[in-house]
């Protein structure tokens, strides 16, 4: 354990507080010079819920399943709790391949820590993914009349998400540098990771055989436990979510070595 924290977080620990106003000014520049400024932070998630309830919920009538007194707002509730860990992951695998031409200007300071670059990446999406949850939250409240007293949980599975994120970001900023088309094909992968877990449709219309399939997607077993604790009042630290921790944590420990080898030719590729 103290090798993973050595190793994983040796950085943002000894860099937190330029890694706090770094992603503070990543966040504030992405909503300079509009009029209602951060409030697009919570109104974008608002507007997002508000399609897919009126859509799914009005139009199609869809049901997801879970039992029969399920209102029409339902679903949307469920198929957003999964399309927030799906945009957070998205934010991330798009902007890594990227992130060290995007900050060139670091890249070319020898005591820049370029490790940190992917920790300001990450908060910010955190950041996203805050937002979002809270309106989830609220309107969960609103619905069901009730508080999900579960989300106490919810650092539990989010901890080990994030662990792979920051992993998945160092290599592909490492890699971005030497491979242009990185960023594009993370696009794709957003699109595939979308449609090859469960957030569209329950995991209980995918044939039992083919579930290890669906598991395979880093998404799938986050978004099963956050319904789980919303939906479903019920949370367990099963052995897959121990053993996606460790593997999140031995891909971190292997892509920050990475990281800090290529890191070397840098400045001299861009």
């Amino acid at each position: 354990m103290k090798l993973m924290r050595a190793n994983i977080f040796q950085e943002f620990i000894q860099h937190r507080f330029l890694i706090s106003q770094l992603t503070k000014k990543d966040i504030t520049q992405r909503y300079r010079g509009s009029a209602l400024g951060f409030l697009w932070s919570i109104l974008s998630p608002l507007f997002t819920l508000a399609i897919y309830t009126f859509v799914f919920g009005f139009i199609f009538k869809a049901k997801w399943g879970i039992d029969t007194g399920e209102s029409k707002a339902d679903f949307a509730l469920i198929l957003f709790s999964g399309l927030i860990f799906h945009a957070m992951m998205t934010e991330c695998l798009t902007a890594a391949p990227t992130l060290m031409s995007t900050h060139s200007n670091f890249v070319k300071r020898v005591v820049f820590p370029l490790e940190i670059l992917p920790w300001t990446t990450l908060l910010s999406s955190l950041y996203h993914f805050m937002m979002s949850f809270a309106v989830l939250v609220f309107f969960y409240i609103v619905v069901n009349q009730t508080f999900p007293v579960g989300i106490i949980f919810v650092p539990i599975i989010m901890i080990p998400f994030c662990i792979l994120l920051i992993g998945l970001m160092w290599i592909l900023s490492s890699l971005g540098v030497f491979f242009k088309d990185l960023s594009q094909i993370m696009q794709m992968a957003s699109t595939l990771l979308l449609f090859t877990s469960p957030i569209l449709y329950p995991l209980s219309m995918v044939p039992e055989k083919l579930h290890f399939l669906i598991y395979l997607n880093p998404l799938t077993l986050i978004i099963e436990q956050m319904r789980d604790i919303l939906f479903h009042g019920s949370f367990s630290l099963t052995q897959n979510l121990l053993l996606y921790l460790s593997i999140s944590c031995i891909l971190a420990i292997i892509a920050r070595n990475l990281f800090k080898k290529l890191k070397l030719s840098f400045a001299d590729l861009l």
